[in-house]
């Protein structure tokens, strides 16, 4: 297949996929621009929620969700995605990626199977049937998350309760979200939530990126297959946490990037997106994004 970033079709192929991605109150903080044959991925900061995500850390790890749809899309084309991290180099910089052309590989049928899911994907935050997720899945998405750096740690069904209740406190300490109380209330209703901590080793831009694209593998490992999946919160560190209550296998100095709610349940509808015209700009020849 022809190189994606050499045509207009292939370019709207690659961003409507990363259209697709999840991300904060589905604020969609994205932004593309091509230049020069390099299709770089930039933080929109007029979507960032500067009460709920102070530093951008939720943003960027949207952005880095968006980022792994772009690399599934352009793979599927036969061609490996090279990608350059930029992300926290410069202060003041919104320019968080780039992504070109590599050369032509075979396109492993796992790697198809998840870029399938991306359409399909869809988060849940109603009640989850009493269905235990079988041993095999859990080890699928704790392998996925390894594959871009983090680890998906299972939370014991015991701490389930005081993780909710530890993440409640965290919140209000943290942050000023008027909708969260509510959300917490409609989760806390489901007798069998089953839970699990997304972790990185270190905590900054370029961090939050790559947990981005670890969590949202992870979505669509589970989406692939039949696990319906919702983030109870986001971003987290367990030290914002009573540790006299947490299960102290999570307090090992990693990050909690992300908490996930997975299970089974009905189907819930798709979010609205940003049509590309909105996220993708073509910079004349002589200038940067």
């Amino acid at each position: 297949m022809q190189d994606p970033l050499a045509t207009p079709e292939g370019v709207r192929r690659l961003v409507t996929s990363a259209t697709a991605a999840p991300s904060m109150r589905n604020t969609q903080p994205w932004r593309f621009v091509l230049s020069r044959g390099t299709l770089e991925l930039h933080a929109d900061a007029s979507r960032r929620l500067p009460a709920i995500d102070p530093r951008g850390r939720s943003m960027t790890i949207s952005c880095g969700a968006a980022l792994l749809n772009v690399r599934l899309a352009m793979l599927t084309t036969g061609h490996r995605p090279d990608v350059r991290i930029l992300a926290g180099a410069t202060h003041d910089s919104t320019l968080l990626a780039e992504i070109r052309t590599g050369p032509r590989v075979t396109v492993p049928t796992a790697e198809r199977r998840l870029y399938a899911a991306i359409r399909a994907r869809y988060g849940n935050r109603m009640p989850f049937a009493a269905w235990r997720v079988p041993d095999d899945v859990w080890a699928a998405l704790a392998a996925a998350a390894r594959t871009e750096g983090a680890e998906l740690w299972p939370v014991e069904r015991h701490a389930v309760p005081e993780l909710l209740d530890l993440v409640g406190r965290a919140e209000r300490r943290l942050e000023s979200d008027p909708a969260y109380e509510a959300e917490l209330d409609r989760w806390t209703c489901d007798r069998h939530p089953q839970l699990a901590v997304l972790m990185t080793r270190g905590d900054g831009p370029a961090t939050w990126l790559s947990a981005g694209q670890s969590l949202h593998r992870v979505l669509l490992t589970a989406t692939d297959l039949g696990v319906a999946t919702n983030l109870l919160t986001q971003p987290l560190n367990v030290r914002d946490m009573d540790r006299r209550a947490a299960a102290p296998r999570y307090d090992t100095g990693r990050r909690i990037q992300a908490i996930v709610r997975v299970g089974y349940g009905p189907r819930a509808p798709s979010t609205p997106r940003r049509p590309v015209s909105d996220v993708l700009e073509t910079a004349p020849p002589d200038i940067r994004g």
